[in-house]
């Protein structure tokens, strides 16, 4: 009633066609992430027992939380800003490098939590009847942990408007799962080794990928990663040592993740972390407005 638009009997083909070849591969994409997923759930339902079904699908299910968390926060931030940026090279390239900083900074020490304390934590919430998803899970964090990093690097593909090579990249990767499965048939352990080793080689294809668009090197990645990396190891480590205490198991988990978080944040501050004064400082000023 108010706007000066109207419908009008005739189809825009033109704006039908603009939007399908930058979306269609996104879709596909997205149906062969899903359809790769539950390849997994057949194979295993049809070699193994229903009960190793149910341990793989529960491993497989928290594995993702932490993973989906990060990459779809990241992400939807990144997207809308990395798009304005895109005639503005040198910015956009200081952004995205601060946005893979910001991915290693909350996914790394995360899961190498998660990979000491899981045992303790699945007791406690799960009981022990589920405590032979650990090895699973802990074989899985390889893969969590790279997932948000090469959906970063394959989103920047897709926002400097190359959706095709994004496409090329996760087509790449689901048939690289696909073939390893139907090598490891024998054990899971053996398919979920496989799997995780696919998202790491999947991680540098997307990395490089990046490298043909902006000027920031697989090896220069890697560096702006490692030392969240290094940290988030030496954290796990000294959780890895908190169970010699012998304490209560609840007394242990909490003990575990306070302990770790505490080293972690501590290590960040000592060495100065930009990121790690960045978050500081949102936090001071959520406090002031509150």
């Amino acid at each position: 009633m108010f706007s000066s638009w109207k419908p009008v009997r005739s189809v825009d083909a033109r704006v039908i066609r603009e939007l399908f070849c930058f979306s269609f591969s996104l879709i596909v994409s997205g149906v062969l992430v899903t359809v790769v997923r539950y390849v997994y759930n057949v194979v295993i339902g049809h070699n193994f027992q229903r009960q190793d079904l149910g341990y793989y699908s529960q491993a497989f299910k928290f594995h993702q939380i932490p993973s989906n968390v990060v990459s779809g926060t990241v992400s939807g931030v990144a997207y809308p800003v990395l798009s304005s940026l895109n005639q503005n090279e040198p910015m956009q390239l200081a952004y995205f490098r601060k946005l893979i900083r910001v991915t290693a900074f909350c996914i790394f020490p995360v899961m190498a939590g998660l990979f000491v304390a899981f045992d303790n934590l699945v007791s406690i919430i799960l009981t022990d009847k589920w405590l032979p998803i650990v090895p699973y899970f802990r074989i899985l964090c390889v893969a969590a942990v790279l997932f948000p990093l090469h959906s970063m690097n394959v989103t920047l593909n897709t926002i400097k408007g190359f959706p095709k090579r994004s496409f090329a990249i996760e087509m790449a990767r689901n048939v690289l799962v696909i073939v390893t499965l139907f090598f490891c048939l024998d054990s899971i352990v053996h398919m979920l080794v496989s799997f995780s080793l696919t998202y790491l080689a999947a991680y540098f294809i997307s990395a490089f990928s990046v490298s043909r668009i902006l000027p920031y090197g697989v090896m220069t990645q890697i560096k702006d990663i490692f030392p969240y990396a290094a940290i988030s190891a030496l954290m796990a480590l000294i959780m890895y040592f908190v169970p010699s205490l012998g304490l209560n198991l609840y007394v242990t988990a909490l003990l575990q993740l306070c302990i770790g978080g505490s080293f972690y944040c501590l290590a960040l501050y000592l060495l100065g972390s930009k990121v790690f004064e960045e978050v500081l400082e949102v936090r001071r000023k959520s406090e002031l407005k509150v």
